[in-house]
């Protein structure tokens, strides 16, 4: 059985706004900085470990850097929101505007895609199907709002109690199908 853990001081009055109010606060912890860098360790399904650097600025604006292996190299993305997106590819000179239906492609080999590297936040993708409780974490199940094209049309968070971050995201296919993971920490 799950131990509780102490609330976070502000959980029981999001509680009461509801479950979109949480998620909402979730966001806004993973990026509650003007300006934020990451550096991420990324293992494949297939054990190939990529290294990269995030920079965020503001909640529409990303650039990656990719350090390892040395075949990615300096491949370097900028995203200026959802529909904007260039990338930089070792070997070329220039940065080049990626394809809408390129975003859905998976990246440089992994499960992570362009389109999941656009939603630095949720709440402008998607709506709270349900909400449950255990005495660490709340889960949601969210769903795409209506007229918003993703991948990944339902996603099921874990939110710690404690922190209100988001801990673990599982993308799911229209039948609900787990098309991927990913774990934060």
């Amino acid at each position: 059985t799950d131990k509780a853990t102490k609330d976070d001081p502000k959980l029981a009055a999001l509680l009461k706004e509801g479950a979109m109010a949480i998620l909402v606060e979730a966001g806004r912890r993973h990026t509650r900085w003007a300006d934020q860098k990451l550096e991420v360790t990324m293992t494949t399904d297939k054990n190939r470990v990529l290294k990269l650097g995030i920079f965020n600025k503001g909640v529409n604006k990303r650039a990656i850097i990719f350090h390892e292996p040395a075949n990615l190299r300096d491949m370097r993305i900028v995203i200026k929101g959802t529909e904007e997106i260039y990338a930089k590819i070792p070997g070329n000179r220039k940065a080049r505007r990626v394809a809408g239906h390129s975003r859905k492609q998976n990246l440089a080999g992994t499960q992570w895609d362009l389109q999941i590297g656009s939603m630095i936040r949720l709440a402008p993708f998607f709506d709270v199907k349900s909400m449950t409780q255990t005495a660490t974490d709340i889960s949601m199940e969210l769903v795409a709002k209506a007229g918003v094209d993703l991948n990944y049309p339902s996603v099921k968070v874990v939110i710690p109690r404690d922190t209100l971050t988001i801990r673990e995201l599982s993308y799911r296919d229209e039948s609900g199908t787990v098309l991927k993971v990913e774990t934060r920490s």
